[in-house]
């Protein structure tokens, strides 16, 4: 089996030193590739359009093993916090200059990020490498800055948990350690003086739910100078960008952050297929979204008449959402 832990080069400058390091980390369910990949057609923007604005960038995509069901790792949050430190270091080891790193992260990932400048702070082993001090931006996506109590882990899970089977250990160890998440998040707000913070926030509910996995007031680090990007998408798509408008956006503030200029170069995106409109999520796999039409067609189980029928309906309907689920994830997230 290939190891799950991994610091991915993606793109280094053809020639000349790099001005810049972005490295990206991925959320739960997640991959380093498939996290940051729109399905159809099939964008990777990270490595595709990045160097594209950032011709001298390095671009890094670090991967852990963040499955929900079936991880039989027990890495936590530090241990993988200390695994980025690890490897970034080593990647930034005989750097000419010092160079800035931003950090792009998706939902759970936003927590290593913090967890890892946390340690690189006050863990003198990686005062050498001087990551903290480097660090410009960091970009959170979905990521529940403010939702790290039991109550709201435990609302994450249960989202999560229309997938399939029973939760691995990774989400149990969050429920537990909720508390030392929230000191730790706390002890990262006094280390934003050292860089900016940009917070991406879903504005779509999660497919087959009434609610956004991570609320727009969860995601917020609540910062009087964080700069709130609103997405309109849902937790597991917010980051496959399939125009140019968010990363834009994305764009102007790495850019702003590491003191450096961006070419604004015209992005050639591929022409995208037609879709089915008032699904919530607006690229799904073809799959996806046939199982979103069976749930749309099921009947209201609220206006159907009679207490059996109303249970009918319900079960009906929860049958379907379990059906869906399990095709959504049937790949990585």
């Amino acid at each position: 089996m290939a190891r799950r832990v991994v610091l991915q080069e993606l793109k280094i400058p053809e020639e000349g030193s790099p001005n810049i390091d972005i490295v990206l980390v991925h959320g739960l369910n997640g991959g380093p590739i498939d996290t940051w990949t729109h399905a159809e057609p099939r964008i990777f923007w990270p490595k595709e359009w990045l160097p594209v604005q950032f011709p001298q960038a390095r671009v890094f995509s670090f991967g852990y093993n963040a499955d929900m069901y079936g991880n039989t790792s027990i890495a936590g949050i530090r241990d993988n916090a200390r695994s980025l430190l690890s490897r970034l270091e080593l990647q930034r080891d005989g750097l000419a200059s010092p160079t800035p790193i931003v950090f792009i992260a998706h939902c759970l990932g936003g927590l290593i990020v913090k967890q890892a400048l946390c340690i690189a702070e006050f863990d003198s082993t990686y005062k050498d490498a001087a990551i903290h001090i480097n660090t410009t931006l960091v970009a959170f996506f979905g990521t529940p800055n403010q939702g790290t109590n039991r109550d709201n882990w435990r609302h994450i899970a249960e989202l999560y948990g229309h997938i399939k089977g029973e939760r691995a250990g990774l989400v149990d160890v969050l429920l537990r350690n909720s508390d030392e998440l929230s000191a730790m998040n706390e002890t990262f707000r006094q280390l934003t003086d050292h860089y900016d913070v940009s917070t991406f926030y879903e504005r779509q509910n999660f497919q087959g739910t009434d609610a956004p996995i991570v609320s727009p007031t969860d995601a917020q680090v609540g910062l009087s100078y964080e700069k709130l990007v609103p997405v309109e998408a849902d937790h597991l798509t917010m980051c496959q960008f399939f125009d140019t408008n968010d990363f834009d956006i994305l764009c102007s503030h790495i850019a702003a952050a590491a003191g450096i200029k961006h070419t604004k170069a015209k992005i050639d995106v591929p022409a995208a297929p037609d879709r089915p409109k008032n699904h919530g999520v607006l690229h799904l796999q073809a799959t996806q979204l046939d199982a979103a039409e069976e749930v749309s067609a099921l009947p209201d189980t609220e206006s159907v008449q009679g207490g059996g029928a109303r249970a009918d309906g319900k079960e009906r309907a929860t049958k379907a959402r379990v059906s869906f689920w399990r095709r959504v994830f049937g790949g990585r997230g």
